[in-house]
């Protein structure tokens, strides 16, 4: 899962979804050195990952990404459900959508101090940019794996991208509807938290 879809799957406590949103940039045990909550952020973002990463629909949602993005295409395709998520919000969340975004943007901006020094660059231009509400626009899908193309080791091939999530528009939709209430499930009975 990408960006959206950590920080949703943290629950309704912030120091969680800071946690569960810089859990990449922490490697190793690192994460213990963070405040509690933060740390258990990072578990959770790890264990969503591996429940993901290990998941038949992941495992076929990839194959049609392989051709040009090879061993990254999980990451294509948790750009693509971010999207999906973002689209149909209101089926999965009792939160406004918009509200939940400018949250998120004010709890980082309140702990700064607290990102990793890659995060706390990147976290401006991810509120100027309204990054989380831009994954309800296909256009937009393709700006953000341009981006991380520029800046990660990602390919180059966003067109490609884009145009395989609107041939298979109605597949990865449906993979989507199948793939959520599972990982809600399981960080719901795994961690003891409410997502909503």
């Amino acid at each position: 899962m990408n960006f959206l879809a950590h920080i949703f799957l943290s629950g309704n406590d912030n120091e969680i979804k800071i946690g569960n949103f810089i859990a990449d940039a922490l490697k190793g045990s690192t994460y213990k050195t963070y405040p509690e909550k933060i740390a258990l952020g990072v578990v959770i973002h790890r264990a969503i990952d591996s429940f993901a990463d290990t998941h038949k629909i992941y495992s076929i949602g990839k194959i049609p990404l392989q051709s040009k993005y090879g061993h990254y295409s999980g990451i294509v395709l948790d750009i693509f459900f971010d999207h999906f998520l973002a689209l149909h919000w209101e089926k999965f969340s009792k939160q406004n959508f918009k509200a939940f975004c400018r949250n998120f943007y004010l709890t980082l901006t309140l702990n700064t101090a607290t990102l990793p020094p890659r995060y706390r660059y990147m976290f401006p231009f991810m509120i100027v940019g309204d990054w989380l509400d831009s994954y309800r626009k296909i256009d937009k899908i393709e700006s953000v794996l341009a981006r991380m193309s520029r800046r990660t080791s990602l390919p180059a091939e966003s067109q490609f991208a884009k145009e395989t999530l609107i041939t298979n528009y109605n597949l990865y939709e449906n993979y989507f509807f199948d793939f959520m209430p599972q990982i809600i499930e399981m960080v719901e009975n795994k961690f003891d938290i409410k997502i909503y």
